[in-house]
């Protein structure tokens, strides 16, 4: 004997229906959704790599920008002294380890009269002392052993 369907069945397996329809077509949605999402971020090649790379382009300015800075010679004496160490300073020790101080004192004294260097006149001065120290000294040890002359 068949069941008597109670009032209402057909309308609840209707709403059933629809329902298991909307889901299958909410998945499908989600599916087709990460799918998408997927073929764009592979496309496109991640945004983790760009963020990396624009992080990593940022730091690199500041950093440089910050060893600039830092690292920059401030004091124009410094600057003055290095350019006259470039340009006379290896001729200057050579002519000490040569023991021709008259030359090195030359050199020096071209310097300390060139008005350009007057920022560095005390330490002109101080090479000077230092060449004449080294004179004395030479001369010193010449007296003692004079068999090297």
């Amino acid at each position: 004997m068949p069941e008597q369907e109670k009032p209402g069945t057909p309308q609840l397996a209707e709403l059933i229906n629809k329902r298991d329809e909307q889901i299958r077509q909410l998945l499908e949605d989600n599916h087709r959704w990460q799918n998408d999402y997927e073929l764009l971020r592979i496309q496109k090649g991640g945004f983790g790599f760009k963020a990396l790379l624009g992080v990593g382009t940022v730091s690199g300015v500041i950093g440089i920008f910050l060893g600039w800075l830092v690292f920059r010679q401030k004091d124009p004496a410094t600057v003055l002294f290095d350019q006259f160490n470039k340009s006379a300073g290896f001729k200057i020790e050579y002519s000490v380890a040569q023991r021709n101080f008259a030359e090195a004192e030359k050199q020096i004294a071209e310097f300390h009269a060139n008005a350009a260097f007057k920022p560095i006149r005390h330490e002109l001065e101080l090479m000077l002392r230092i060449v004449k120290a080294a004179e004395s000294a030479s001369n010193k040890t010449n007296e003692v052993n004079p068999a090297q002359q």
